[in-house]
């Protein structure tokens, strides 16, 4: 990434002197802190294992993710797992819970329950805004929802009219492993519940489930939906 377009990144992601007053003056932070680019790149694309294991003891990097979150509040795969007890960095998720009543609403919500109900063994993919824009136009509106966990990534998409879920892995030892995929609606229900199979392909592997006619399921969805998967014991 060049280096204008980081700043870029980096400014619409944080208050810059916000986030310069707490960087140097924070008398917690220590030489494993993340730098500001790495931080800004991993609230987007994930931390890694020894990043997440930091933040989660570090209230530094916990006062930059609530930072962050009051710009974007955090997903609802976030907050069901701040109901469950499995988010690394729940100190941030109470700060923020605190301030935001939208966040407070949505942690009640029947879909956020449901997948705090599911456990920390599912991956959960990102849970998708069915905008209402998409039933003003006559072309449906694509969506994508992705999210890594669980070393699979999970991922909602529109393809060729289709509503798909895909799980995939780089991982191609994987191959064989069974997987339950479901998939909820807004209203925290299982509305599809199928097994497959991961099958060895030039990238890794990958499962596939076809929900059908996209225009049609995301109607019936609701405002929001989610995508898990669970690897099956044998």
């Amino acid at each position: 990434m060049k280096e204008e377009n980081l700043l870029v990144a980096i400014r619409g992601a944080l208050e810059e002197s916000a986030l310069r007053e707490t960087t140097t003056r924070h008398s917690r932070r220590s030489d494993q802190c993340l730098t500001l680019p790495r931080f800004v790149l991993a609230m987007r694309q994930g931390f890694s294992p020894e990043e997440l294991a930091h933040v989660g003891d570090c209230v530094f990097c916990q006062k930059l993710v609530a930072m962050e979150w009051r710009r974007e509040c955090p997903s609802l795969v976030t907050l069901a797992r701040q109901r469950n007890g499995t988010l690394p960095h729940r100190y941030a998720a109470q700060e923020h819970l605190q301030e935001c009543d939208s966040c407070r609403q949505r942690l009640e919500s029947p879909l956020v329950r449901a997948l705090a109900a599911a456990g920390a063994s599912f991956a959960v993919g990102t849970l998708l805004p069915v905008f209402e824009a998409h039933h003003q136009t006559e072309t449906p509106l694509p969506l994508l929802a992705q999210h890594k966990d669980e070393g699979l990534t999970i991922a909602l998409q529109e393809r060729d009219g289709r509503l798909m879920g895909l799980i995939m892995t780089d991982d191609p030892a994987r191959a064989g492993q069974r997987l339950r995929i479901e998939l909820f609606d807004d209203n925290g229900r299982a509305v599809e519940s199928v097994e497959r199979e991961l099958m060895e392909d030039p990238y890794g592997c990958e499962a596939s489930v076809d929900f059908g006619p996209f225009e049609d399921r995301v109607r019936r969805l609701g405002s929001e939906c989610a995508l898990t998967a669970r690897v099956l014991k044998l």
